[in-house]
């Protein structure tokens, strides 16, 4: 879930929106003018998120747009406004929003729209696994700088090894994650598909799967850091 900060003069919106938003597990920090907004950034940032009113008691939310855009921040931006006439939205949107949503709203949507945006913009969660390097999101790996190709079932199962966090997947865990089985067929597709990983990853000395005798298999991956 992301940290957002809702910049809004409206209180009473403003309180039950964050209290909305909260339930739905996102963490807010409201803001209630540009400045108090400006002092939010600052202080507790970096956020995931912005929802930027445009009508505030001090200055427009244009100019903080502007200045968070100057300042070379990406964070995604949604202006959440009641002033929806076409002007005002070109405007917004050239002027660096990522998204622009008109009072009165629908909550599911302005929550898809949230997601949306914060998925767009979160940086991709990579892998180590013993050298060779997961790209979970672009579901790409690569041995020793050189693109592996594996099928959709083979990264299937190695996504679901790493995702446990080095904890051990039994067979009928990975038939039910990645094969959507939840009865075992008294197949060894798994083990097949474990054997064809092997044989792509495991060079010079590699195991980047481990065996756990009459339980199912493991993986210890690091997270790379953007």
């Amino acid at each position: 879930m992301a940290r957002i900060l809702l910049v809004d003069d409206d209180a009473e919106l403003r309180n039950d929106l964050a209290i909305a938003l909260e339930l739905h597990g996102h963490t807010v920090v409201p803001a209630g003018s540009t400045e108090e907004a400006r002092t939010q950034l600052a202080e507790k940032g970096p956020f995931a998120l912005i929802l930027l009113d445009i009508t505030m008691p001090d200055e427009d939310g244009w100019v903080l747009l502007e200045e968070i855009r100057g300042g070379g921040n990406t964070v995604p931006v949604i202006f959440l406004t009641a002033r929806g006439v076409l002007e005002d939205r070109v405007r917004g949107l050239r002027l660096g929003a990522d998204d622009y949503v008109v009072k009165p709203f629908e909550l599911d949507e302005l929550l898809a729209r949230i997601e949306a945006n914060v998925r767009r913009h979160r940086p991709d969660e990579v892998y180590s696994v013993d050298g060779v390097i997961v790209n979970m999101d672009a579901k790409t790996v690569e041995r020793d700088g050189v693109a592996v190709e594996l099928s959709q079932r083979e990264f299937g199962v190695l996504g679901a090894l790493i995702e446990a966090g080095g904890e051990v997947r039994s067979r009928q865990q990975l038939l039910s994650m990645v094969w959507e089985m939840d009865f075992d067929p008294g197949t060894n597709v798994v083990d097949v598909v474990v054997m064809r990983l092997r044989r792509k990853l495991d060079v010079g000395g590699r195991h980047t799967i481990q065996t756990a005798v009459g339980k199912g298999y493991s993986v210890r991956a690091e997270k790379v850091e953007a």
